[in-house]
């Protein structure tokens, strides 16, 4: 009868494999024994071999495990006949063992194509490196002193040397070689480019002269240790040594994936280039912070099923371990997991500074090495494909949401932070705010911990807070070149005309309702520019002009800087504008409210080009306008005399609204609105005549009443006649008029 051809089940464990690996490691180290010319000298100097360590100890230590292996068949005439059997018992044992392993390991890749078996470590490594079977044995033989400790004695006796716990060079060289040439071949495998050494080895001081002694010893790096010993391929998370810049996400995370609510479209065409059977792919996506460029690869690796490792650039260059050190670890860690390796925060390194262009260099050196597929995220644009020329290369470019894109995120994010949502207006904070979606999530965020802390008993979260925390996550650098206002002011502060404050109002709501008109009712289509809202406040000092502007910031819950000429306009050809496009710039963040007053004396009516002089500044009124309609904010230009701007400008205009020199009816108004309720007034005072007698703008107004406030103040009585008398005198004597006293001589009485 035909012999029965053996069944082999598959390996249901790690270290059901690791017992039949140093099975087969004991039977070589026997083997290498029965070989040693000196193993049966009797003289002195080899008595003590391995110092205590005793042939006999090796034996029993050899035997106590297990069955046995196998070893060389060419082994010369000088053997005793018995031990010549016993080799060539050991060389079939050995054979029939190799024989074993490897068919059980057939069937763990069988049963892993059909998703039912457990995948390996010791085999997965040798597949995704691309191991030879040298380099395979080599890390078992290193590994085993983790699994027994026994091997620690067994290496010392056969390395002549009992404190040399782990193996060496030379012997890996004698186990697992044959021949000279073989040994000299495999030799090359220690070499420092060499993927034991980059990947598997502990580097210690040799390892870093790049010397290949024979006395090297081999011993694993502590990552590959536990994930040897502990890891799951992949489901283990990223070692400790690389979590300070590096975070694995594998498909089956536990973890909850936020839904993509913007750019579904980016996603989708991505998932079909890559399903099309592309290999070598670089993705490369740029866009402004929070613009959802990791939350487009994670969705991109679940719909593929393949692990997503993200390491952050920044993070990384500043660690104090060796870069290069680093990199080689990270595509590691990557191809332990046949994870996508993707770079993130690229932009860190594509400054025109030696380091950054040093540790690009250094970067793309490297991960060019990687099989797998590659992205870099970057906020800052660039062509990411020079770097990778040998890979198909992917440049996707993420925009700033749209209004209703971002309505659409605040009321999604909003969704359990207690907002009180009958009382926020989502669609006027889209408009307001210019966020991505991970700064949306982040001044919710921010809301919900500052209400915990200003309010944490009762009531709802309220516009204030959002506000609030929205201007935490605008970093800008407006105030080198301009003043933060504090809008105090409301509408019933403001004291106009009816047509003029329609006006007004008329500009807040195209801030407010841009998202309806612009995204819902189409007209984004029809305007590629010129979103923004430019308005133009002409009267004299003192009408109400700066207060209006704050007024409208209240009112939008919008920053407002008060630009200051004197850092702006440079006598340097081409420093103003330089200085414009840093303001416009460094706004465009939080869409802040930019004010320019007496903005007549920069940008007054262009003059015939007589010299390079004027036709620089002409170009610097040219470019401001182009900037005020590229904006898409809102920019409040001030001037006392609009007869002296240029009707060009005029015309590229929102809005320009005319500030009146008060009437009478007006400034009463003004007089009585400048005192606060709680100010104690005297029954003298007579606001109809202040108004009739005193031709003064609101400036002027509020200058003698607080003047006249400090005076009764002082004197511990009510603010009476008598003193905003007096204060008018010094107000009006500023520029050169006179208080007849005898006209109100009835208050000093």
């Amino acid at each position: 009868m035909p012999a029965s051809i053996p069944v082999y089940q598959p390996y249901t464990s790690s270290w059901e494999h690791y017992q039949d690996e140093c099975r087969l490691l004991d039977l070589m180290i026997r083997l290498s024994l029965l070989l040693d010319p000196y193993r049966e000298a009797a003289d002195d100097s080899h008595q003590f071999r391995g110092l205590i360590v005793t042939p006999e100890e090796i034996e029993g230590l050899l035997r106590r495990s297990q069955t046995q292996i196998q070893s060389q068949s060419d082994v010369g005439t000088e053997v005793s006949e018995d031990t010549l059997h016993e080799i060539e018992w050991l060389v079939s044992e050995r054979v029939r063992l190799e024989a074993e392993i490897q068919a059980r390991l057939a069937q763990n890749r069988l049963g892993r194509s059909q998703k039912d078996s457990t995948t390996l470590p010791l085999p997965h490594v040798a597949e995704v490196f691309g191991l030879t079977a040298f380099e395979q044995a080599c890390l078992f033989l290193c590994l085993s002193v983790e699994i027994d400790r026994k091997y620690e004695k067994v290496f010392g006796y056969l390395q002549d040397d009992i404190t040399i716990k782990h193996p060496t060079v030379d012997l890996a060289l004698r186990l697992f070689c044959q021949t000279p040439h073989e040994m000299m071949e495999a030799r090359m495998s220690f070499a420092e480019g060499g993927k034991l050494t980059r990947f598997f080895l502990k580097k210690g001081e040799e390892q870093v002269s790049g010397h290949l002694s024979l006395s090297r010893v081999l011993r694993l790096d502590e990552r590959m240790v536990h994930f040897f010993l502990h890891g799951k391929v992949g489901h283990a998370g990223t070692y400790g040594g690389l979590a300070a810049f590096a975070s694995l996400r594998h498909p089956d995370d536990a973890r909850s994936l936020p839904p993509l609510l913007i750019h579904t479209d980016v996603q989708e065409q991505m998932l079909a280039f890559m399903m099309a059977g592309q290999e070598t792919v670089l993705i490369s996506l740029t866009g402004p912070f929070g613009s959802g460029k990791k939350l487009q690869m994670k969705h991109l690796c679940q719909s593929l099923g393949l692990p997503l490792l993200i390491i952050d650039v920044k993070r990384m260059v500043e660690d104090d371990r060796p870069l290069r050190t680093l990199l080689e670890q990270v595509v590691r860690e990557a191809m332990l997991h046949r994870a996508v390796l993707c770079v993130d925060r690229l932009e860190m390194l594509l400054a025109e500074s030696e380091s950054a262009v040093r540790q690009l260099a250094l970067i793309t050196e490297i991960l060019r090495e990687y099989p797998g597929m590659l992205a870099v995220l970057s906020q800052k644009a660039h062509h990411a494909g020079r770097f990778f020329p040998e890979r198909v290369c992917v440049e996707v470019s993420l925009p700033y949401p749209t209004e209703s894109e971002r309505k659409l995120v605040w009321e999604t994010y909003a969704k359990g932070y207690g907002l009180d949502a009958g009382h926020l207006d989502f669609g006027s904070l889209a408009s307001t705010f210019r966020f991505t979606p991970g700064q949306i999530g982040d001044a919710l965020l921010s809301t919900k911990n500052l209400y915990k802390w200003y309010f944490p008993t009762n009531g709802k979260i309220g516009l204030e807070q959002v506000h609030q925390s929205c201007y935490k996550q605008i970093q800008h650098r407006l105030q080198r070149l301009a003043t933060k206002l504090s809008p105090r002011y409301t509408w019933e502060d403001i004291v106009l005309p009816d047509s003029q404050k329609d006006q007004l109002r008329q500009a807040c709501n195209q801030v407010k309702y841009r998202h309806i008109v612009y995204d819902q009712w189409g007209f984004n289509r029809k305007l590629s520019y010129g979103r923004g809202i430019s308005m133009l406040f002409a009267g004299p000092p003192g009408t109400g002009k700066t207060m209006s502007a704050e007024v409208i910031a209240r009112e939008l819950g919008l920053e407002i800087y008060k630009i200051d000429l004197s850092r702006i306009v440079s006598k340097y050809i081409g420093e103003t504008e330089k200085h414009l496009h840093e303001v416009f710039a460094e706004a465009g963040a939080s869409q802040a409210i930019l004010f320019f007053d007496e903005m007549d004396a920069l940008f007054g009516k262009r003059s015939e080009v007589k010299d390079s002089h004027d036709k620089y500044a002409n170009l610097e009124t040219s470019y401001l306008l182009q900037k005020m309609e590229e904006y898409e904010g809102i920019t409040v230009l001030a001037t006392n005399f609009l007869q002296n701007v240029d009707e060009a400008f005029l015309r590229r205009i929102s809005y320009i609204i005319k500030f009146p020199f008060p009437d009478a009816e007006y400034r009463e108004q003004i007089w009585r609105f400048l005192f606060p309720e709680e100010t104690p007034l005297d029954d003298s005072i007579d606001f109809a005549l202040l108004a009739e007698k005193f031709q003064l703008t609101g400036g002027h107004i509020k200058n003698i009443v607080v003047s006249a406030t400090f005076l009764a103040a002082a004197a511990q009585e009510p603010v009476r006649m008598s003193h905003i008398i007096h204060a008018a005198k010094h107000e009006l004597a500023k520029s050169g008029k006179v208080v007849l006293t005898h006209e109100w001589s009835d208050f000093f009485q």
